[in-house]
This record gives C-alpha cells, sequence and structure tokens, in this order.
C-alpha cells in the first residue's frame, strides 16, 4: 500500500522537486509522529512506518498538495474479506465501502487506486457514483487489458486506469488500451512498477500516449532516471 502526492506545479521538474522536498521533510515527522519508524525504505522507495492510514493522512495533509492511496486491495482480500494488519479487523465489501469513503470524505483524497479486490467491478462502481470527482482507478482491476478496460466502462467502475506497458503483450495492446480509455473520458496514469530496471522508456512512452499522469516514485536509480527522461523532453518541446 502507498500514500501519494500529487503535485499541481506548472512543469515536471518543479513537481519533481517538490516531490523530494516534501519527502525529506516527511522523514522528520514521521520521526515525531512514529516512534517505531526506523528510516526504512519499501521497494517502491518509500518510508515504512507502523502508523495507520488515519495517522498517516492527518501527517501528510500537512503540506497542502492533493492525496492519493493506493490501497492494493487484492493482496489482504481473502474469503470475501479484507483482512487488515489487526487480526480482529475484518471488513466485508460494504463495510469496505463505507471505509474508504470516510477516507474520501475526512482527508480530501485526490486519487483513490484498487479500493477492492481485483472482481469486485460493482463495489468500484459504487464508489464512483459515491464520489465522482477524484480518480477511482483501476489497476489489479484491470491489468491494462483491453477487454477488462471494456467491462470497467460498461459497468461505470472507474474514471482513471494505470497503464503498466510491461504487464500486456505488445505496445500495439497499449495503444489500443490508452485509445479506449480516452474516447470513454478515463483518465491515463502511466506506472512503473516493482523491481524496475534503470531503463527509461517508460516516460518517453507515457509522453508518447499523453498519459494525464506519470506515477514512477521519487527516489532510486530506477525511478528518477524515468523522471529525468520526462523533464528532458519537456525541456526539449520548449
Amino acid at each position: 500500500q502507498e500514500f501519494l502526492l500529487i503535485p499541481r506545479e506548472k512543469t515536471v521538474k518543479e513537481s519533481f522537486e517538490l516531490n523530494k522536498k516534501i519527502r525529506n521533510t516527511l522523514q522528520t515527522e514521521l520521526k515525531i509522529a512514529d516512534e517505531k519508524f526506523k528510516n526504512k525504505k519499501d521497494d517502491e522507495g518509500g518510508w515504512e512506518t507502523s502508523l495507520n492510514d488515519k495517522e498517516v493522512l492527518e501527517v501528510i495533509k500537512k503540506f497542502g498538495v492533493p492525496i492519493g492511496i493506493d490501497i492494493a486491495s487484492s493482496t489482504f482480500h481473502k474469503r470475501k474479506k479484507y483482512l487488515y494488519n489487526n487480526p480482529m479487523l475484518k471488513r466485508d465489501p460494504e463495510e469496505q465501502l463505507e471505509y474508504i469513503s470516510n477516507l474520501i470524505k475526512n482527508f480530501h483524497l485526490s486519487y483513490i487506486e484498487d479500493p477492492f479486490e481485483e472482481n469486485d467491478f460493482e463495489s468500484f462502481a459504487k464508489l464512483l457514483r459515491r464520489f465522482p470527482n477524484p480518480l477511482i482507478t483501476g489497476d489489479d482491476l484491470t491489468v491494462t487489458d483491453f477487454n477488462r478496460l471494456r467491462k470497467a466502462i460498461a459497468m461505470k467502475s472507474i474514471n482513471s486506469i494505470i497503464v503498466k506497458p510491461n504487464q500486456t503483450g505488445s505496445l500495439i495492446e497499449v495503444k489500443d488500451v490508452c485509445e479506449l480509455a480516452r474516447k470513454n473520458d478515463i483518465k491515463i496514469v502511466f506506472s512503473h512498477r516493482s523491481g524496475e530496471t534503470e531503463e527509461n522508456i517508460l516516460a518517453d512512452l507515457a509522453f508518447g500516449f499523453q498519459a494525464d499522469f506519470f506515477k514512477a516514485g521519487i527516489l532510486g536509480k530506477g525511478r528518477e532516471v524515468k523522471i529525468k527522461r520526462l523533464i528532458e523532453i519537456e525541456k526539449d518541446l520548449n
């Protein structure tokens, strides 16, 4: 699971610099808020904390930047229940819907990725009906797959999709997914994957397919090279 910041700066470079600055400040904030904080990073380069969802959101809302959350619900969904770290805490789909709804309302979330398990198109649709303005984003739900995106559109499950070019068989398929998304006013988020290499072509593809958002983390060579390539492209255009 990830907590995300979505800067609204005018350039990619300014957004990158702001996120780096916030990340460094966040380290200090977490040391104060989390007595178990040990400066550890996960494989995405994000800070690891023992704080719960609401506690983390209370910390990062101070920065005044739009907030997103990647819930990755399929990773803790078993036997029709969402099993949280607290062994006493189990939520059925309706309870999960209420929980996510409260997070959106209380913290004005701008982006919510995979709030439900990967086959629960209906719960995605219920959430989107309640909150048509934030980006309700499918990743595990759609897996850069044309047919799953078509189903999500038919059921009005999402208004945003994660696109991972190496998740599908060819760039033709990526093109088909992007065209279908754009035709149906679905925002496109080009994203890295866990265990990324230092290849930077993702930035070129995101620009070429005119992605609305670019999700690649902040620190770590495999992430920075992609953002720096996007900055280069922007500089060349100007």
